[in-house]
């Protein structure tokens, strides 16, 4: 595999799990915890960096196919937990909040659009990328992906150059340890992490 192919995989990936959760819950964190948040970015990283890392890896054992992953437990069991992941991170979980925060950003520029109107718009071009399941992983790692890096280094260089003191927080270190934790969890990383392995192995195959 040529080096600017495994650039393109590593930087989707990244852009496939850094979501709207991974926006929302560290900010959320720092807000709450103050001085104590650096106690909570450990256990944010077990949550929300390692596990999903292991749940990639799961994936791969199984060569993209999570449907045999999640059979390993039962297929009628299986099929169920599927279910329930699909639709947590799908219609009742990741879809709304991600786009509930899009419309947020947009709203700021354009308080005038609403939200049904900004919804559909975005579902239809979301679907005009996903349509061939073999080119989503090119499509993010080639264009959208620098894009969302790119604007993530400003917003991270911005923060940093306004930065405030941060205030005291009566929290323990080890709650905040385990605030972190359970954050990285709403992340819902993990459970996207299982179904990503597909993606990989199609555009693999799609580049060979």
């Amino acid at each position: 595999m040529k080096t600017a192919q495994i650039i393109a995989i590593g930087t989707a990936l990244f852009a496939m799990f850094f979501g709207a959760g991974n926006v929302i819950f560290p900010l959320d964190l720092g807000r709450v915890l103050d001085d104590k948040v650096f106690y909570a970015i450990p256990g944010l990283f077990i949550s929300g960096v390692i596990m999903p890392i292991i749940g990639v890896y799961a994936g791969v054992l199984f060569k993209g196919d999570y449907r045999s992953l999640f059979h390993t437990i039962g297929k009628i069991p299986g099929e169920l937990l599927m279910l329930v992941c699909m639709l947590t991170i799908g219609p009742l979980g990741a879809i709304p909040r991600t786009l509930t925060l899009a419309h947020a950003g947009f709203a700021w520029y354009f308080p005038a659009l609403p939200m049904e109107l900004f919804i559909i718009a975005a579902g239809l071009i979301v679907l005009f990328f996903t349509l061939k399941e073999s080119k989503i992983l090119g499509i993010i790692g080639k264009f959208l992906a620098p894009i969302k890096i790119s604007l993530l280094s400003l917003i991270i260089l911005a923060g940093l150059w306004s930065a405030q003191p941060l205030g005291h927080s009566d929290i323990s270190a080890c709650a905040s340890f385990f605030q972190g934790l359970y954050q990285g969890y709403f992340t819902l990383d993990l459970l996207v992490a299982l179904f990503f392995a597909r993606l990989i192995f199609l555009g693999l195959d799609k580049e060979t």
